[in-house]
């Protein structure tokens, strides 16, 4: 009975640590730089300058927009993470 209790207690810590890791793991840090589809843009993205543009206009705190050129490519905009 004793081994039983171990392997419970063991799981049981092992899940605990598990669901700190992923309560923590998308918590933005000060200094991380995260992105979000333009809300503006409209059409295929296959201007840099346009997207920055746009993403510029559409918040004050933008760094830059760029391209994503995935299909379809999309206008992305990089802007400081909000912690």
């Amino acid at each position: 009975m004793a081994a039983s209790s171990r392997k419970n207690v063991s799981a049981a810590v092992a899940v605990v640590v598990l669901l700190i890791i992923i309560a923590t793991a998308g918590n933005a840090q000060e200094g991380d730089v995260c992105t979000h589809l333009s809300d503006t843009y409209r059409g295929f993205c296959w201007s840099g300058n346009g997207c920055d543009e746009t993403c510029r206009h559409e918040n004050l705190h933008t760094i830059f927009g760029m391209c994503d050129f995935h299909f379809p490519p999309r206008c992305l905009c990089y802007l400081p993470c909000q912690p």
